[in-house]
């Protein structure tokens, strides 16, 4: 948990980012040299009980924060623990040049040779998690067991998104109490002081996400705007005369814009074969009548309004080419006789592209095959063997497997949000209504109405169209749509945008949310203030009497003789941090910013 609450440095980020995952699993592997460990004493000038913070009513003695700063270490050698298990103890050489981990190992090592930066964080992370955890309460913000159990299985390096807090795997528990046993050997922490830290992380963020949802979100002045591209200044500036004199701006844009998709389909889908739609869509487009519109159909999108423009058959067939007549009436003959077509076609057929395939045509419609052999087939009514038909190609023997009389359909929809939406639309057509104009106007599908020169569409890559706030578009356009005094309907001269010119109309002029980037930094600043104003506050009482105690008093290799590596290189960053502070102060300033720890453990609490 440490470093994720409060400010902390950019070397310990980085820390946390390579070692988040490890950290998650504490406790997977077990310290091996715990035997005979125990934790050294208070000295004796020092009071246990004496408080150094305050949140609220609750108080921070210096013996809970030795004890968590206990707590913390532990869990970052039990991370490289973790590293030397997936990498080898390599992973640990800070020297090694060719080690990926060297960086981020180093500094972590760094941070807690320190005696400044981790304990810091420590200290700062035990008065957020007071912070938050009484927000929690006040809020009527409550932990559920199971939320505690989910966290736990994280800490444990359970990644099963299924995790069953009621139904736990197998090991679970022996997980935790391997786990208790840790915190309790080296921090003298009971399981429910253990537990309150997986508390403490569920109440930040349940606090968290609350003071994010009230985070006012303030609308910002928006415009929509359509406009018509083209490559030249006379040619833009042609247009925006012609539009002065009152010519239609819809014509002119569909005339000589550059942009693609800027009339849409009319709600025009053209020609579909089964199952190129949704199922749902399927069976109303191939069941109804030429002519009819039918509706409402539900699918994932909405409710349809469909109208089936035309209907077209559809053939499965197959064909042997041969050079003659009489060629083509000896291959019948054979297949009279009870010949296999597929055989004879790979034996006889000159048609390359069908022999290997045993003939086979597949399914065609009409124009989609020589003209010849659409009228042939097409003005058959059953399958079955034909007469032979007489091609550039040569003659084809061909049997017609089978017919859809609507094999294709030529449809078109009116795709609404709500049942009412469609009723409402299919009472129109009803009412004389023209189905193509109502799917422009009104089909939430956008191909129906296409862009239609909205401005936003082209600068969000067709990805959002309407109202667009300040630096979404174009400075060029922003600069006229919108400058003081503009309106609905102004049509501005010519503006030059990245080698292209614009005449741009304003359609709208409203108010938006901003992009969800600056939503999400307007949570985070609300989040930031209103910490400040909590530690401004006289809610929270911070000292710097923590310093009073050495904050480093277990070597590596005491927790696990893995890393004896470790204890050496400690010592090497010490010596580098004395060198490196030796010239901003005197040397017995540098050796009371650090600490090393105690080479040998005592008895005592």
């Amino acid at each position: 948990m440490t470093g994720k609450f409060f400010r902390s440095s950019d070397a310990l980020l980085r820390i946390i980012a390579f070692l988040s995952i490890m950290l998650m699993s504490f406790s997977i592997v077990t310290a091996n040299d715990d035997d005979g460990f125990q934790i050294p004493p208070f000295p004796e000038d020092i009071d246990p009980a004496m408080v150094i913070g305050q949140v609220g009513e609750q108080t921070i003695t210096i013996a809970d924060f030795v004890q968590r700063l206990r707590f913390e270490r532990l869990r970052y050698y039990d991370a490289l623990v973790n590293l030397v298990e997936q990498a080898g103890e390599e992973a640990l050489n800070i020297n090694d040049p060719n080690n990926q981990f060297a960086a981020p190992v180093r500094d972590l090592l760094t941070g807690l040779v320190d005696d400044d930066e981790f304990p810091t964080l420590v200290y700062d992370t035990m008065i957020i998690e007071k912070l938050y955890g009484q927000e929690a309460a006040l809020r009527g913000l409550d932990v559920t067991d199971c939320q505690i159990e989910e966290l736990w299985a994280l800490r444990v390096g359970i990644q099963d998104p299924m995790f069953d807090c009621e139904n736990p795997p197998e090991g679970f528990a022996e997980q935790k109490a391997a786990h208790y046993d840790e915190a309790a050997t080296f921090a003298a922490m009971t399981p429910e002081q253990v537990d309150a830290t997986v508390m403490a992380v569920i109440q930040y963020q349940l606090v968290l996400d609350d003071l994010r949802e009230e985070a006012p979100i303030e609308l910002q002045p928006a415009r929509s705007s359509r406009h018509i591209r083209v490559q030249t200044e006379p040619l833009a500036q042609e247009i925006y005369e012609r539009l002065q004199d009152g010519e239609s701006f819809d014509e002119l844009q569909a005339q000589y814009t550059m942009d693609q998709g800027v009339t849409g389909n009319r709600g025009e889908l053209g020609l579909i074969e089964r199952g190129d739609t949704v199922p749902q869509f399927d069976e109303a487009a191939f069941s109804a009548p030429v002519g009819e519109v039918v509706g409402p159909i539900q699918t994932n999108f909405g409710y349809h309004v469909i109208r089936v423009n035309a209907q077209e058959p559809i053939a499965a067939a197959r064909q042997i080419v041969v050079e003659s007549e009489r060629d083509a009436t000896q291959v019948i003959d054979l297949l009279n006789g009870g010949a296999g077509f597929g055989e004879l076609a790979q034996r006889f057929s000159i048609d390359e592209a069908t022999r290997q395939r045993g003939g086979d045509l597949g399914a065609f419609t009409r124009d989609r095959v020589i003209p010849e052999l659409g009228e042939a087939v097409f003005s058959q009514t059953e399958p079955g063997l034909i007469d032979p038909v007489q091609t550039e190609l040569g003659y084809h023997v061909i049997e017609i497997l089978a017919f859809e009389a609507a094999g294709l359909v030529d449809v078109a929809h009116i795709l609404l949000e709500t049942e009412e939406e469609a009723q409402d639309v299919i009472a129109s057509i009803s009412a004389g209504a023209d189905f193509n104009e109502l799917a422009t106007e009104r089909s939430i599908d956008p191909s129906a109405a296409g862009t239609r020169g909205d401005t936003l569409s082209l600068f969000s890559n067709g990805q959002q169209r309407g109202l667009y706030i300040f630096e979404e578009t174009a400075l060029p356009i922003e600069r006229l749509v919108f400058a003081e005094g503009a309106e609905a309907g102004d049509i501005f001269a010519p503006v030059e945008v990245f080698g292209d010119w614009f005449v741009i109309r304003l359609e709208e002029i409203g108010e938006r949310q901003p992009q969800p980037p600056d939503v999400d930094l307007a949570r985070r600043f609300y989040v930031r203030d209103w910490e400040t104003e909590q530690f401004e506050s006289d809610r929270i009482l911070q000292t710097n009497l923590w310093r009073v105690v050495d904050t480093f008093e277990l070597l590596p290799s005491q927790y696990d003789a893995r890393l004896a590596g470790v204890d050496e290189q400690i010592l090497q960053i010490r010596a580098e941090i004395i060198e490196a502070r030796r010239g901003a102060g005197n040397l017995i300033d540098v050796l009371g910013g650090l600490s090393l720890p105690r080479a040998e453990s005592t008895d005592g609490q």
